[in-house]
């Protein structure tokens, strides 16, 4: 473990994650075992260190919004969306 890792300290800070929560099970149930395969890392992953939002794909991780059906790239916004505040979601949208 890393120096800076073991700085970091763990406390709450009095979110309700449970709308996150079930809007990422209900994300989850929509893919398949393939696309779930493609999306669910461990936290020490090297895959979060590599994501990167390009026009084209230079990494095959994760699953592209254009390639998924209507019904799950509203269920991805919502899921983002529950784990945003509203003004961190419009921030995020607009970017």
């Amino acid at each position: 473990m890393t120096e800076r890792r073991r700085r970091r300290t763990v406390r709450d800070e009095g979110v309700d994650n449970a709308a996150a929560v079930d809007s990422a099970l209900t994300l989850l149930g929509m893919l398949s075992a393939d696309e779930q395969s493609s999306i669910r890392h461990p936290l020490d992953s090297r895959v979060w260190r590599a994501w990167l939002n390009p026009e084209f794909c230079l990494n095959p991780f994760g699953v592209r919004l254009e390639e998924v059906s209507e019904k799950v790239r509203e269920q991805a916004c919502q899921f983002v969306a529950a784990c945003l505040s509203p003004a961190g979601y419009q921030k995020v949208w607009a970017s």
